[in-house]
């Protein structure tokens, strides 16, 4: 099961841009955001993790948990590109955490990989927990800007449709949006 530990401090986009990209009024002084800011916030982080779903990789830096009942002699590491990885984690029945220290595995690309074995799970769900960083950029700045083209496109279209449609009407992601986000999906092999 993969958990965000810790999600990243900022979003790709602001709600200025939001705001300015959906041509909303600018609010009157001394107010400096526009009324419907909270949603526009809200709308930023849904867009940001739709988008990462479907590229299956995270945007800016955030620190991840993989837990799996046994670690593979290769394991793949969900939503890279892997920065760092923090920790290695064995858990025990009566709850105990014990660190598999750096020397007994190595990381390449998105995988981790043994040096010689994995210990032995000491129960049967959940024995191991990965933690790591993860993200393609360092600051909003450097988000790949067809990706926020793409967060943007989608925002408009969910302010536009506020209300809930009934199933035979849901679609998946706007073309323009998919098309802008495909080039950066992480594909499976």
């Amino acid at each position: 099961m993969l958990t965000t530990l810790i999600p990243p401090t900022e979003e790709p986009l602001t709600v200025a841009e939001v705001a300015d990209f959906l041509r909303l009024p600018v609010a009157e002084p001394p107010a400096t955001e526009p009324e419907d800011a909270p949603l526009l916030a809200a709308l930023i982080t849904s867009a940001r993790q739709v988008c990462e779903q479907a590229i299956r990789r995270r945007l800016l830096p955030q620190t991840l948990g993989l837990t799996v009942d046994e670690l593979l002699d290769v394991q793949r590491l969900p939503c890279g590109p892997i920065r760092a990885v923090l920790a290695v984690e064995q858990r025990d029945a009566s709850g105990g955490i014990t660190l598999i220290p750096t020397s007994r595995y190595i990381v390449s690309g998105t995988r981790i990989a043994a040096i010689n074995r994995w210990p032995a799970p000491l129960i049967p769900i959940g024995a191991f927990r990965v933690i790591y960083e993860t993200g393609i950029a360092d600051t909003p700045a450097d988000v790949p800007a067809a990706l926020k083209q793409g967060m943007l496109m989608l925002i408009a279209h969910w302010y536009e449709r506020r209300e809930a449609v009934p199933d035979e009407t849901v679609q998946p992601l706007p073309f323009g949006v998919a098309a802008l986000w495909h080039p950066y999906r992480m594909f499976r092999l």
